[in-house]
């Protein structure tokens, strides 16, 4: 009985982190003590309905921002698409001399990617599961492009090397006479690490914060018991 009505109280507690355990232990001794005296059901019944003492916990500001932690995430992902929107504008405007379409098909290798990020995002906005279960799939998919931009595969060589062509050609800036290019490649080369280690940390950040886990440890005696 004593199990099932801190079970109750865990659910509905809004509070977190160490502030959580430790009205959890506290209540969890107290009624074991009221057990020992009176037993389970009056312990029970003295402590009084497991939902109404929860909410009776008023959170802290702390506690209540880690509540909307989901929503927060889903504005930090869309902001981050919406702050690399520029870059796109600047691989398309280098290709634009050459007449190269390289961006393009990069842009398309992107699409699906970012898709699932938008769609997950204005489903967690709306607290609807379908971002929750979309998270896992959009980390996948970010690692999937990472890897690609990383090691230079199709169809992000094409476009960075386009990139570093067009760089090298607008600046003209030799750090060395045998090697013209290496301001441009080095930029390109920041470009590549920074997003892809970047979108790996957000995406990774964003499925923490929208699948609901949160920091607590179980009491080990009652697991022990469960």
């Amino acid at each position: 009985m004593i199990e099932r009505w801190l079970a109750e109280f865990d659910r509905h507690l809004r509070v977190h982190g160490r502030r959580r355990r430790r009205v959890i232990e506290e209540l969890d001794a107290h009624l074991r003590e009221g057990a020992a005296a009176h037993g389970e059901p009056e312990a029970v019944r003295r402590m009084g309905d497991a939902r109404t003492v929860a909410e009776s916990f008023t959170p802290r500001a702390a506690d209540r921002l880690f509540e909307q932690r989901d929503r927060l995430a889903a504005l930090l992902m869309l902001a981050a698409m919406a702050a690399s929107l520029p870059l796109a504008r600047t691989l398309e405007q280098l290709g634009r001399p050459d007449r190269s379409h390289a961006w393009a098909w990069f842009l398309v290798f992107l699409a699906p990617t970012a898709a699932v990020a938008l769609l997950s995002c204005l489903a967690v906005l709306r607290r609807r599961p379908l971002g929750a279960r979309l998270a896992p799939l959009l980390l996948a998919m970010v690692a999937v492009t990472a890897a690609v931009v990383l090691l230079d595969l199709p169809p992000s060589r094409a476009e960075f090397r386009t990139y570093t062509v067009a760089e090298t050609a607008q600046t003209r800036v030799q750090c060395s006479a045998s090697d013209p290019g290496c301001v441009a490649a080095d930029h390109a080369s920041e470009i590549r690490i920074n997003y892809s280690l970047g979108a790996l940390a957000l995406a990774g950040f964003y499925l923490w914060a929208v699948t609901g886990w949160t920091p607590r440890r179980r009491d080990r005696r009652r697991r022990a018991i469960a």
